[in-house]
């Protein structure tokens, strides 16, 4: 999900500057173009005095990003299926401690302009996607397997929904600026995803702009791109020819887990899924 949303950036970025470029040319409508830089995790774009950069650096170096969540949800939400307590309780938010613990020196102070994206997926889906990046030999019945004998299924639930708690009730009531992006409203509504994430960028996107967007990184072109990389002339985060990047995207199925699973492993996982997650989040990927 976090490198799909990338991926859009990335298109957005580029796009909105092609848009313009092809403005000024035709029409001389603008009096600039923008700079645009897309390099791996990093992707900024400057123009009339405006610089919007969207720094992905985070997502698996927290020692590089304030406030310093993902780390610290983990290991709490771990406590949280150690001791058996619903995740999104305040019985379980104890495990976090204080502040201090999501920054990375005790006088951070966060710039209050700067904005944070989380994404969110089904957590069974997300398990599921996990493993097989991981391993790409796995089958209906290794794949269950794996989750029968573990907690696996527990830890993804409890994780999402402390971390949707933390970023959608606690950060923000300090000033923190938090837009989680939702991956089944990526796949389901791309065209609103895309113009809701470039607003939230500070972009003013047309409906051309968004219409490239959604066809230069949906999942099937992602998949082409991913099998012939050699020929792309685009270079994308998270990708590459070999090992585990080459099989980033998969199925991308909003309900594909429904499909991979034996009932028995099924049965598991949505049990720890209607556990761990708040009712909203239960509501949202039908497990009420």
């Amino acid at each position: 999900g976090t490198t799909a949303a990338e991926w859009i950036v990335q298109a957005i970025f580029k796009n909105f500057a092609e848009e313009v470029a092809e403005g000024k040319k035709k029409f001389n409508m603008y009096p600039s173009v923008p700079d645009v830089v897309n390099k791996d995790k990093y992707h900024e774009i400057r123009w009339k005095g405006k610089h919007v950069a969207f720094d992905v650096h985070g997502k698996h170096d927290n020692s590089k990003v304030s406030p310093n969540i993902p780390v610290r949800v983990k290991v709490a939400a771990s406590q949280c299926v150690k001791h058996n307590i619903p995740a999104y309780t305040n019985e379980c938010a104890k495990y976090i401690g204080g502040l201090r613990h999501f920054t990375n020196h005790s006088n951070f102070r966060h710039n209050k302009r700067d904005k944070y994206f989380t994404t969110f997926r089904n957590p069974i889906s997300t398990i599921i996607s996990w493993l097989y990046y991981e391993s790409p030999n796995h089958n209906k019945e290794t794949l269950s397997q794996a989750l029968l004998e573990t907690d696996r299924c527990a830890k993804a639930a409890a994780s999402m929904s402390l971390l949707h708690r933390m970023i959608t009730e606690i950060l923000p009531g300090l000033g923190y600026q938090f837009y989680p992006l939702y991956f089944d409203e990526m796949r389901l509504y791309p065209h609103d995803f895309v113009r809701k994430l470039a607003a939230q960028l500070d972009l003013d996107v047309n409906d051309n702009v968004v219409r490239r967007v959604v066809e230069q990184t949906s999942p099937e072109y992602m998949k082409s791109v991913q099998d012939d990389l050699k020929h792309s002339s685009e270079r994308y985060s998270g990708l590459s020819r070999k090992g585990k990047n080459s099989r980033k995207v998969r199925k991308a199925d909003v309900k594909g887990y429904l499909n991979e699973l034996t009932p028995e492993a099924l049965a598991k996982c949505v049990a720890d899924a209607k556990f761990h997650l708040s009712p909203v989040l239960k509501e949202r990927y039908g497990f009420v």
